[in-house]
């Protein structure tokens, strides 16, 4: 018989069982707590308008009001004026327009001597061509006054140099002719000089800025004078032939004439030379042109005759030398 527990209540007699109690404690009365309120923060007051974060008046002070003329006007002392505003603005304007003339000037500089030396490369490099062909030119003078020897004597050689200078004394006698009568037009002719020497320098100046092409150019000069020498001595006209290659002669006067072929070394320091004479020449023919005074009335029939000299002398000459011309007999 299982025995009762002696923990257990007996139970009543005559009823059911009573309900066992519950293992657990007793829940039914005691409350449950109160929950628990969210913490309520106060709100951060809003500022009437935004600051500005430069200063102590607010951001929107210059959005007022449109009627208000307060709103965006500078106080007194916090900056420049007007007129200080506008004399800066002058000064910047100076500057900008000074650094402008000023680069302009580097820049003209910098490609002025990047021509040079662009120019002087070039030069060097036609240097050898242009001494053999002036060398060439020197030795057919050489053998073709060899070859007119044989046909012309001394006394008629020495006539046929004297044809030329006789034709330009000529012209010397009438141009100083003119020069003795119009004495009043002296600082004329001073100034007519000075022109002709300025002329001449800026010639040799601008010769020397692109020396090579002016030396081809003096050279093939040349070579249209060897070809009319030539075609002189092979038609048996011995005596122009020999004029055109003498020394002293059109070929000669060629050859000698400016710009040289110089040693590249030496083309910048006569490029400056050139133009430092050219500026010197102009200048005195600006001071003379300035100094100058009305010139009198021209001698115009003198002059008239001297141009007529000075245009013909070429025709006279060759006419003159025709003269001297052996006899195709004496030729032969």
């Amino acid at each position: 018989m299982a025995q009762d527990d002696p923990n257990e209540p007996p139970a009543p007699q005559g009823g059911p069982a009573a309900p066992a109690a519950p293992v657990g404690p007793d829940t039914h009365h005691i409350a449950a707590p109160a929950a628990t309120e969210a913490p309520q923060t106060e709100p951060k007051p809003k500022p009437d308008k935004p600051v500005a974060a430069t200063g102590d008046a607010p951001a929107g002070a210059a959005q007022g009001d449109e009627g208000s003329g307060a709103a965006g006007a500078t106080e007194p002392g916090d900056g420049p004026n007007e007129s200080e505003l506008r004399d800066e603005i002058e000064r910047a304007k100076r500057t900008i327009q000074a650094n402008t003339e000023r680069l302009a000037a580097l820049e003209a500089e910098r490609k002025a001597q990047q021509a040079a030396s662009k120019a002087i490369s070039d030069y060097a490099a036609e240097r050898p061509s242009l001494l053999a062909h002036e060398e060439d030119l020197r030795k057919y003078r050489a053998a073709e006054a060899s070859f007119l020897a044989q046909f012309l004597d001394q006394e008629t050689i020495r006539r046929i140099e004297q044809v030329e200078s006789e034709a330009r004394a000529q012209i010397d006698r009438v141009a100083a002719r003119i020069a003795a009568a119009d004495v009043a037009g002296a600082a004329k002719r001073d100034i007519e000089a000075a022109k002709a020497e300025a002329s001449a320098a800026k010639r040799r100046a601008d010769a020397l800025k692109r020396p090579a092409a002016a030396i081809r150019d003096r050279l093939a000069a040349a070579d249209a004078l060897r070809s009319e020498a030539k075609k002189a001595s092979d038609a048996g006209n011995y005596a122009l032939a020999y004029w055109l290659i003498m020394d002293g002669g059109p070929i000669d006067r060629k050859l000698r004439e400016e710009p040289s072929v110089l040693p590249p070394s030496d083309l910048k320091s006569a490029a400056d030379g050139a133009a430092a004479a050219q500026a010197e020449a102009e200048g005195r023919a600006a001071r003379l042109q300035d100094e100058a005074k009305q010139a009198e009335a021209s001698l115009q029939a003198d002059r008239a005759e001297l141009a007529k000299l000075t245009a013909g002398l070429d025709s006279r000459v060759r006419t003159d030398l025709a003269a001297l011309n052996p006899k195709p007999a004496e030729a032969a």
